[in-house]
């Protein structure tokens, strides 16, 4: 029903390549690794991959527990109304918003002992899959990334315990869901009388077509290497 999620920042090449951040999923009933990838650094992206490859491979986990890192939580509350900021409420980040569309909980620990099981498992990870990237001779990302899908089933079957209840708590994703559109990042602008839009100081031209453009209108920006979609 929870999964724990952190980021390592580790030496996981030991110096045949850059220090890479493993962002790893730990099963909080069984201790297995449903999914895990390294990125550069701990970023929004490799959380929504992380999430991604979780939902792709068992389904959506009814809660997710983690720290409380600028990635799932912003560092100061930022509420829309007078009455949401008084209360100390806090406005979701991307990857706490994507949840909410998800329907999966957010639970924040308040100490790194709080999520041990993920921590231990980062622990044993940078001992044993350490030792895999050597024997494998990784020196890039990709490289080390190859090698820890091979890895991810052997280190759940050897450290896994069977769950108290077999049936599977998982959600299955739904056919007519479209987890692109969820798994991005998501702002509110206004459309300008000509038809435009301004994010991050660049004005971006909305073609004309048959709908009608709303006074405002959601923007779905998905960050790949060469692209941006609306």
């Amino acid at each position: 029903m929870l999964a724990q999620m952190d980021g390592s920042y580790h030496d996981w090449l030991e110096g045949r390549g850059p220090w890479l951040t493993l962002l790893l999923a730990v099963e909080d009933a069984t201790g297995t690794v449903p999914f895990a990838l390294f990125r550069k650094h701990e970023d929004t992206h490799g959380y929504f991959l992380l999430i991604e490859g979780i939902i792709r491979r068992r389904g959506i986990p009814l809660a997710v527990y983690t720290d409380r890192h600028a990635v799932f939580q912003h560092p100061r509350t930022v509420s829309t109304t007078p009455e949401r900021s008084l209360a100390g409420e806090r406005e979701p980040t991307q990857f706490g918003r994507a949840l909410r569309e998800l329907g999966v909980h957010q639970i924040f620990a308040r100490s790194p002992e709080a999520k041990g099981r993920v921590e231990r498992a980062a622990g044993t990870f940078q001992d044993r899959l350490v030792a895999e990237l050597r024997l494998a001779g990784a020196c890039t990302m990709a490289e080390a990334n190859r090698v820890l899908v091979d890895f991810l089933p052997r280190y759940s079957e050897r450290f896994g315990i069977p769950p108290a209840q077999t049936i599977s708590a998982y959600r299955p994703l739904d056919s007519e869901l479209d987890l692109a559109t969820v798994l991005c990042f998501k702002y509110r602008r206004k459309v300008a009388r000509d038809n435009t839009v301004k994010y991050d100081w660049h004005t971006l031209q909305l073609l004309p077509g048959p709908l009608t453009i709303p006074a405002t209108q959601e923007l779905r920006l998905r960050y790949r290497s060469d692209w941006m979609a609306i």
